[in-house]
């Protein structure tokens, strides 16, 4: 009994010693998708709108390389930059049955000037993500420091229409009653 128990030892030890799983040189396929909205999908001629854009990852991300400037082109219409996300302020989203990584990566400012349907043009971001590499042995999985491997992946947003009316008019009650000068 003891030379069996002795026996167990020995083999759960040899195990230990080797490396749990994969290669520093493989390269993960990640599930990741770029989700566009904004606060309402009537745009006023004239009237600006904020439209943000989401990632969606399964694996953690830590460098958003946004499109330049001259990628930026609307029809009848302008758009800018406001904010980039920077603070790492990313969440965990549950999607279905997986869970993903989530953030706002950019937030742009678009105003359009005449009325009918707006496209926003095709912006590819380029992601860099990361991931923790297995330890080599069972002593390094406590004393020795995590390698983490970075990869990037070019993400394409997906189209997003934005429906451009003239602003309704008011009566002159109406205007009257909500305190603005005639």
């Amino acid at each position: 009994m003891r030379e069996r128990i002795r026996l167990f030892f020995c083999v759960l030890l040899l195990f230990c010693g080797f490396s749990v799983s994969g290669k520093a040189g493989e390269t993960l396929k990640v599930d990741c998708w770029m989700e566009v909205s904004s606060a309402s999908k009537t745009l006023y001629v004239g009237d600006s709108c904020l439209v943000s854009y989401q990632l969606f990852s399964d694996l953690p991300f830590n460098k958003v390389i946004y499109p330049s400037e001259k990628d930026l082109k609307v029809k009848h219409g302008t758009m800018h930059l406001v904010r980039r996300e920077n603070d790492g302020a990313t969440f965990r989203v549950r999607r279905g049955n997986k869970i993903y990584y989530s953030a706002v990566v950019a937030q742009y400012m678009v105003a359009v000037d005449r009325e009918g349907k707006c496209k926003l043009p095709d912006l590819t971001f380029q992601i860099s993500f990361y991931y923790a590499l297995p330890a080599e042995d069972f002593f390094s999985q406590f004393m020795g420091r995590q390698k983490v491997q970075t990869f990037s992946k070019n993400l394409k947003a997906k189209d997003f229409f934005l429906d451009v009316t003239q602003k309704p008019r008011r009566s002159t009650t109406e205007m009257m009653k909500s305190g603005t000068i005639v």
